[in-house]
């Protein structure tokens, strides 16, 4: 775990999160808000590969999964970019389903 809220756990992705986090981002509506129109579950397959590669405060991005803490749920995901030569600098970005 990274961290958790009341309703919200931050955590590293699991190969079952594939099919929900394929799900969100397919979604036309969550798609119209990131730099993708359509996203395969090969996609999906590719990038939970890379999720797994990267660790938290390494330079470039992190990416966690965000689940619902009550259902247990993915809900989206949460990207940490460390600027590279500049440690103290950062991004955040995210992206969230919509509700069912």
């Amino acid at each position: 775990m990274i961290f958790e809220t009341q309703h919200l756990i931050a955590r590293t992705f699991q190969p079952a999160d594939l099919k929900a986090f394929v799900a969100i981002r397919a979604d036309p509506e969550v798609a119209r808000y990131q730099n993708w129109e359509t996203y395969t579950e090969a996609e999906g397959v590719e990038r939970l590969a890379e999720f797994a590669k990267g660790k938290p405060g390494d330079p470039g991005w992190y990416q966690f999964a965000l689940v619902e803490k009550e259902s247990g749920s993915l809900i989206g995901d949460c990207g940490l970019r460390i600027m590279e030569g500049d440690g103290r600098l950062a991004q955040i970005g995210y992206t969230i389903r919509r509700q069912s």
